[in-house]
């Protein structure tokens, strides 16, 4: 029986598998996930396309092959280098939400 992955986990990253990408996305150039502030560290896949911004929900599309999403420039040091299986996944903004009316995106 062939195992299914429905999330991948780096970090603050999250992806969570999906049946498909909502229509009217725009892929972008850079395959940067999320950076890190404390020290200029970014999670990057190795491939695919991205859609969105960092600031808000993305999606991956991964095809044909499997791609990694890494801890650069530091690979293996706070968290290892992931494998993201072919197919689409969603990649929440994570907030921090205290019960008050303010929320603030968490950062790495």
């Amino acid at each position: 029986m062939k195992k299914i992955i429905n999330q991948v986990h780096q970090g603050d990253v999250f992806l969570v598998r999906m049946d498909k990408l909502p229509e009217g996305m725009k892929s972008r150039k850079d395959r940067t996930l999320k950076l890190g502030e404390a020290t200029g560290h970014h999670h990057t896949l190795t491939g695919g396309k991205v859609y969105g911004t960092m600031d808000s929900v993305q999606w991956v599309v991964v095809e044909n092959k499997p791609e990694k999403l890494e801890h650069l420039p530091f690979p293996n040091i706070e968290h290892n280098t992931v494998p993201v299986p072919v197919g689409i996944w969603m990649v929440p903004a994570q907030v921090s939400d205290n019960g008050e009316k303010e929320r603030r995106m968490i950062e790495d």
